[in-house]
């Protein structure tokens, strides 16, 4: 022992005192019983501090506030609000409820191991693994996620939640960037368009699905002399859910050429109708006029329009010269706008 002050309690070994503490010792430390934690409270250890067997402790006196300047190791130890400047180095598993890293993290280990595991187990109520990325009180500021193989790029999570494989960069606008050939084992859904840069290799088959609109009336509509939107609320097909059921307009967003059929029957005899097909609020094709003495006929608008998949619109419009007798029919067979994407 250098020195000991029963007066101020202050005990110090290999050195002098260390202003603040009760207990200061300079060099390895072997303690083979049993640490009273209470009276470790605040203890200074300047070089190591090495217990061979577990660290077992009450509740009320657990380890705490105990700065290693060099390193800590032990088998099991509980420690609660300490501050470890060097290293820690636990022998065999370390758990932890709730751990937390605070500051620059370089590496976790620097060692090669013929096999080595981390392993994330969860039997609470969240996520098993939580990355979550903060740079100067900013989300977001800095990518989330970096894994690789070696000097090889697996997986980045970039700072808008994109992911990029092979890469370690996600080009704007998409959430999955793919450097390198994909492989898929099993079915692809892909509900707006596929843009591809290079070759497509395909050992099966490719079941082509595009935009197609039936769109009908679920009561009988009045036509007056003057155009009026045809207020279609049966929707008998719309595979990708383009038709805007409020304005009866369909917005598709996919860009190219569609073929827009309308056609309308009245009820009546010899009452003539004309359908038009508007893009953008104008009539852009003009159906046919015509009626027949002797039963209902059908009138039809059709042709291709090119829709830019963004804010285009279409919507099917009719009038009549007639002033009575003018009532569409509801069957969606006579009364109906088709839509579909030919070509993009």
């Amino acid at each position: 022992m250098t020195g000991a002050n029963s007066m101020f309690k202050v005990v110090s070994v290999g050195s002098a005192a260390q202003p603040g503490y009760a207990l200061s010792v300079s060099g390895n430390a072997y303690y083979n019983g049993i640490i009273d934690a209470a009276s470790l409270a605040g203890a200074c250890i300047s070089d190591s501090l090495t217990l061979n067997s577990s660290f077992t402790a009450a509740s009320s006196k657990a380890l705490s506030n105990v700065y290693a300047y060099a390193s800590l190791a032990c088998n099991a130890l509980p420690l609660t609000g300490g501050t470890i400047s060097g290293g820690l180095t636990v022998v065999g598993q370390m758990y932890a409820s709730n751990l937390t890293v605070l500051g620059n993290f370089q590496k976790l280990n620097t060692l090669d191991f013929s096999s080595s595991n981390l392993i994330v187990q969860n039997n609470g109520t969240g996520p098993a693994l939580l990355v979550y990325q903060v740079e100067s009180g900013v989300l977001g500021a800095q990518p989330c996620a970096l894994l690789l193989a070696g000097s090889n790029v697996g997986l980045y999570v970039g700072n808008t939640g994109g992911v990029g494989v092979g890469q370690s960069n996600v080009t704007a606008g998409y959430a999955l960037d793919v450097s390198g050939a994909a492989r898929v084992t099993s079915n692809v859904s892909v509900s707006g368009a596929l843009s591809v840069a290079g070759n497509v290799s395909v050992s099966g088959s490719i079941t082509n699905v595009r935009p197609i609109l039936i769109a009908g009336l679920n009561a009988t509509f009045t036509l007056i002399a003057v155009a009026s939107k045809i207020p279609l609320d049966n929707i008998a097909v719309d595979n990708f859910n383009y038709w805007n059921v409020a304005n009866y307009r369909y917005i598709p967003q996919i860009a190219g050429y569609y073929q827009c059929t309308a056609n309308i029957m009245v009820t009546t005899l010899s009452v003539n109708a004309y359908p038009f097909i508007y893009k953008n609020g104008k009539d852009a094709i003009i159906g046919t006029l015509g009626y027949n003495a002797s039963y209902s006929s059908t009138n039809i608008a059709s042709g291709l329009l090119y829709l830019n998949g963004s804010n285009d619109y279409v919507e099917f419009w009719a009038m009549t010269m007639m002033t009575s007798g003018n009532v569409a029919n509801s069957n969606i067979a006579l009364t109906n706008l088709n839509i579909s994407l030919i070509s993009n």
